[in-house]
């Protein structure tokens, strides 16, 4: 008696904030919490398993951000570049095309396994895998990046695998 365990004291440290009348509400996000913490728990076992120094592995709040964000970002597309005005001036200068940017993945999203097959697309891009120079059609189809995949190079293989 007396005691409190481990998982009661990291729910109390970072706790989604929930204000709502709705009981299922406070429910749903202690789940969420609960799971949060029970990962960051196998993520440090599994550190120290292999050995790895505590300075490399993520603290808690880390660990909820970064898990935060790759959730926030899986299937959205980021909007990059000035935003339009409403305005049309009578001579608008002359546009020059432009290169579509394309914006790297996340790590987690980049080296999980799952769903990532090659798609030939139309506009030739240059590939996004650091060190390589060459230009390609064919692209990653849950990254949305281009990547070479011929005789030559097989950036699309090395580009989904850790380093």
């Amino acid at each position: 008696m007396g005691g409190v365990d481990l998982a009661e004291c990291l729910l109390s440290l970072y706790r989604i904030p929930v204000r709502s009348k709705k009981y299922y509400h406070r429910l749903i996000f202690h789940m969420i919490d609960m799971a949060i913490n029970q990962a960051w728990l196998l993520y440090q076992r599994e550190y120290e398993t292999k050995r790895i120094p505590q300075e490399k592995r993520h603290p808690l709040l880390s660990f909820r951000m970064a898990v935060s964000e790759s959730l926030i970002r899986t299937g959205k597309i980021v909007k990059r570049g000035r935003p339009s005005s409403n305005e049309k001036t009578a001579d608008p200068p002359k546009k020059r095309r432009q290169q579509m940017s394309q914006v790297r993945p996340l790590t987690d999203v980049r080296l999980d396994n799952v769903g990532h097959f090659p798609e030939v697309k139309n506009p030739r891009l240059y590939c996004k895998r650091l060190g390589c120079k060459g230009r390609t059609n064919i692209r990653c189809i849950k990254c949305n990046v281009n990547l070479c995949l011929n005789e030559k190079n097989n950036c699309f293989l090395q580009f989904h695998k850790a380093i």
